[in-house]
């Protein structure tokens, strides 16, 4: 076991790191999950040494990039302190290599057991010279240098690499990994995004100014700070500082960028999935983290990339893992509550210190029959899982009605009604009936999501200790709500849904104060944005926020194009956000609303809630432009919510794992993992 550290100071690190910092229908995973056939597959065996070794760390290492022209990166070196070459692990930080130094995997406990492990500052930021270029082809190129030349050649290197790190750190490996570097074996990516436009900057359309504005200040705010190698080399200090505030415009530039374009795309991982059929990933996603969509999208296109095989793994799909669980971004960075740096050893043991094992391919380090470890929410528990969206999920479509709620407690513009189809085939109103459509107001400066759940995880956690993290009761008063009566069972929701919204809006003219704050191009047009929330209520009356879903009237999709709930959906194919059209005055669209993947047991006695909003602030830059919205809820304009029901009889009880920590670690048999 890794030993123990504590979580406090790495919190507060991170936080200004990170600040600084059929789903789709388009695959599933095999049954296998990693290679060959399970009867075939066996446990990887203990690779520690006999015992830890003593470790040398080198601090400020500077290494001269060849180029045009040439820079220097710093980085710091752990390795055993005895002659020999050993299997290296590279993480290449934005974020300052002296703070990232704390973070689990501990670096120091992983060279005592046999490896050499470089934590390097990226192009442009902590001590390294250069221009910050954000996933740039530069920074791309400088480490893959590292992997392929500059590791190789050192003498305590065996020229095994593999590279671990969460968020941009995670998102810079798919990118190295694309490239194919020979000596790379293996990657581990925490909590990392697939799809720069959607995933990052705008969220349906809607520009995330909570998270970016944040994300951007912080990460070049630290990168302004003076390099570590100030008083040992304080010219290559200067000459890197000098660089780092050249970034500041081109950062601040990004803020222009409103449609998707070439500049996201070739920062995506998605873009490449096809070219990382033969790398081992092994990755981490949160429920509550800013990349849900994209870690797991990350999944489906690699494991579908895989699916052809690899000759490295005797024809089968090279591994592919994830672990899902219930965490905002720094939490599932650090994969809180499991044993994280054992978890890193063990998939690197596998696949850099057993690389030349005759069973190599023969080997795995959890059960190889599930390769998607997920936590159920409501359940509290961890569970195994086949694939990835679960194959067993059944789609259920609840009906919005403007019919009162007599189960709700609590107060919102207006307590509607989730039907399901029985109900729905018995009381769908007629489109002439008051009671078939519901009226919202946009009113700025008046804005929902002060007092959300959304507001902590688009700070990645950093606000977990505020009330209206786990209660949307306050936030609701300014939403329409819609919810079921109360349970008779439980009932579990696992992946992505999606709110199918018939509506038409007036519009007034824009409040001048409001459209001061937005950045250049974001008020052009006259628009509407829908935020809808899904809602676990508790029968106390508390409510809590699950997951939400992000769209603005001018990106709105094709009705009629396959969803991320329906097979064939692409998700590649979203032209309205290369060319948004803004929503004419009055006309009557059907909106189509993606709301992020979740899992979620909902206990008899519980309600399943949707609230509905136009605005999520300060997470979304808000519209400047007043307007009042009709939706429409009747049997010519069914808005309905799109559920992945999971049937609790489809799950065996092998699948849920007991003791986390037994099984993660590797302390017990699979069959007895559960």
């Amino acid at each position: 076991m890794a030993r123990e550290r504590s979580c406090l100071p790495v919190l507060l690190l991170l936080c200004l790191a990170a600040c600084a910092a059929s789903l789709c229908g388009c695959g599933s995973d095999s049954g296998t999950g990693s290679t060959g056939e399970i009867g075939q597959k066996i446990p990887l065996p203990d690779l520690d040494p006999p015992a830890p070794y003593s470790v040398t760390v080198e601090r400020g290492v500077a290494v001269a990039r060849p180029g045009s022209p040439p820079v220097i990166l710093y980085l710091d070196l752990f390795r055993p302190a005895v002659e020999g070459r050993f299997p290296s692990l590279l993480e290449a930080v934005a974020y300052r290599r002296e703070i990232l130094q704390y973070a689990e995997p501990d670096p120091a406990w992983l060279a005592s057991l046999g490896y050499a492990v470089a934590i390097v500052d990226a192009r442009g930021t902590g001590s390294s010279q250069g221009i910050w270029g954000v996933f740039s082809e530069e920074e791309v190129s400088d480490i893959v240098w590292l992997v392929d030349d500059w590791i190789p050649a050192q003498p305590w290197s065996d020229g095994k690499v593999g590279m671990y790190g969460p968020s941009y750190m995670g998102i810079l490996q798919y990118r190295v990994a694309a490239r194919n570097p020979r000596h790379l074996e293996a990657i581990f990516p925490g909590v990392a995004m697939a799809d720069a436009y959607r995933d990052i900057f705008y969220q349906g359309g809607i520009f995330d100014q909570e998270f970016i504005l944040t994300w951007a200040a912080a990460t070049m705010g630290l990168s302004l700070l003076p390099g570590t190698q100030l008083f040992k080399d304080p010219v290559s200090a200067l000459v890197a500082l000098f660089e780092h505030a050249l970034a500041v415009p081109e950062v601040l530039s990004l803020l222009e960028m409103t449609t998707d374009q070439p500049f996201f795309r070739e920062r995506s991982p998605m873009t490449y999935w096809a070219d990382l059929k033969d790398v081992p990933v092994f990755a981490t996603a949160g429920w509550l983290d800013i990349f849900t969509r994209g870690t797991l999208l990350n999944h489906i296109g690699l494991t579908g990339t895989a699916s052809a095989g690899s000759a490295r793994f005797a024809g089968a799909p090279a591994p592919r893992r994830i672990v899902v669980g219930p965490w905002y971004h720094l939490g599932g960075a650090m994969l809180d509550g499991l044993p994280a740096a054992v978890l890193h050893k063990r998939w690197f043991d596998w696949h850099l210190k057993a690389r030349g094992d005759p069973d190599y391919s023969l080997y795995d380090i959890l059960d190889p029959r599930y390769p998607v470890l997920l936590y159920v929410m409501g359940a509290e528990k961890w569970r195994k899982e086949e694939s990835w969206p679960l194959d067993r999920v059944r789609y259920t479509e609840l009906y919005l009605s403007g019919l009162e709620q007599p189960a709700d407690r609590n107060p919102s513009l207006h307590n509607g009604t989730l039907l399901w189809p029985s109900e729905w085939a018995l009381l769908a109103p007629d489109p002439e009936e008051p009671a078939a459509r519901s009226r919202i107001t946009h009113a700025p400066p008046s804005y929902a999501g002060r007092y959300s759940r959304s507001t902590c995880r688009w700070l990645m956690g950093l606000t977990a200790f505020h009330p209206s993290s786990q209660d949307e009761r306050e936030n609701e008063r300014l939403t329409l709500t819609f919810s079921t009566g109360f349970l008779d069972r439980d009932l579990e929701v696992t992946g992505p849904a999606v709110l199918r919204l018939w509506a038409r809006t007036w519009f007034g003219p824009a409040v001048p104060e409001a459209a001061q704050t937005l950045p250049a191009g974001l008020s052009a047009e006259p628009d509407v944005h829908w935020i809808v929330n899904l809602n676990d209520v508790y029968p106390d009356g508390r409510v809590v926020n699950l997951t939400s879903g992000w769209l603005a009237a001018s990106h709105r999709p094709d009705p009629s194009r396959p969803d991320w709930t329906q097979s064939g959906y692409d998700p590649f194919e979203y032209p309205e956000d290369q060319n948004p059209v803004p929503p004419r005055d009055g006309e009557l669209y059907e909106y189509v609303i993606e709301i992020w993947p979740t899992s979620n047991l909902f206990r008899a006695g519980h309600q399943i809630r949707i609230d509905l909003a136009n605005s999520d602030y300060p997470h979304l830059a808000p519209s400047p432009y007043p307007s009042e919205s009709e939706i429409l809820h009747d049997s010519a304009h069914p808005s309905r919510l799109v559920l992945p029901l999971v049937d609790p009889g489809s799950t065996r009880p092998e699948q849920w794992i007991e003791d986390p920590q037994a099984y993660f670690s590797g302390r017990v048999a699979w069959e007895e993992g559960s």
